[in-house]
Formats: C-alpha cells, sequence, structure tokens
C-alpha cells in the first residue's frame, strides 16, 4: 500500500514540530554567553547550525544575524537564562550527545 507524500510530509513536519519544542529549538534576540568555545563567520544561519550539527562538542549556538558571526557553546540553556541581543539568534543543537553516523 503506498502512503501519500501529503500524509508523510504531514508526518515529517509534526515531529519536527515536536523535536524543536522537546529541545528548546531557536529563540530570536537572544543569546548564551560566557560559554563559547568557537567563533568564525558563516553567511547563512543555516552554515552555522549544519556546522554546530555535526560537531559533538556543540551543545548551542549563537548566530548574529548583523555581522554572520556564528558562536559555538559547550552548554544550553532555558530561554529565561539567556541574555537578550536584538540581532542574533540562539538555538539548541537537536543532536548534542548522540555519536555522529557515516
Amino acid at each position: 500500500m503506498k502512503i501519500p507524500a501529503v500524509v508523510l510530509l504531514a508526518q515529517y513536519l509534526t515531529t519536527a514540530s515536536q523535536q524543536c519544542r522537546s529541545t528548546g529549538g531557536s529563540h530570536h534576540g537572544l543569546v548564551l554567553l560566557d560559554y563559547v568555545y568557537k567563533s568564525f563567520k558563516a553567511d547563512r544561519l543555516a552554515t552555522c547550525y549544519s556546522a554546530c550539527n555535526v560537531e559533538p562538542a556543540c551543545q548551542s549556538l549563537n548566530y548574529d544575524l548583523a555581522d554572520k558571526t556564528c558562536e559555538f557553546n559547550r552548554i544550553f540553556k532555558n530561554p529565561e537564562d539567556l541574555t537578550e541581543k536584538p540581532t542574533s539568534i540562539y538555538a539548541v543543537n537537536p543532536d548534542r550527545g548522540k555519536p555522529l553516523v557515516f
């Protein structure tokens, strides 16, 4: 029996949404300070996020939309523990702590 693509897409989006909620997701206008272990320029947030996602030590990231700086954090925190910075996005690495599979 074939499953319609629309059903598969709906299941994927539901799972992705639940994963964001359970991992803390991303937060515009907030950063995590004092836990940065790596900083570099990245042309897009997606580039920063992908790089963090494959680095085992990266627990969360800060991305500055104004100057395109990507920062990897060695820990993750709840939104109430973050600092306001209007040009930044804070995101938790949903794959933190999981072994890489190649």
